[in-house]
């Protein structure tokens, strides 16, 4: 049976946060972090540099074939989302 696009973009939105995850200082699985509790800010103990995150996401997009109308509604979804911080905060 054929994927609908939702599905396949919820697909590509999870492979895309998997993939931050595994480059992310410290690396980490993304299916073993509590994203699913509410208020929960965990995405703040991770940290990828800005570069390495837009690489993953365009190469997410390439890879599900996202159609190019919803690449920004995609990238805002990402980064809005659980992703790893790109702000290195010195405390």
């Amino acid at each position: 049976m054929r994927k609908s696009y939702q599905e396949k973009v919820d697909l590509a939105i999870m492979h895309c946060y998997r993939q931050l995850y595994a480059c992310a200082t410290p690396p980490a699985k993304f299916d073993d972090l509590p994203y699913k509790d509410k208020g929960s800010r965990f995405y703040m103990d991770y940290y990828i540099p800005e570069d390495v995150l837009m690489n993953i996401i365009n190469d997410t997009l390439k890879i599900f074939k996202i159609h190019k109308s919803d690449h920004q509604v995609f990238i805002r979804t990402i980064l809005l989302g659980c992703s790893p911080t790109s702000n290195k905060l010195e405390i």
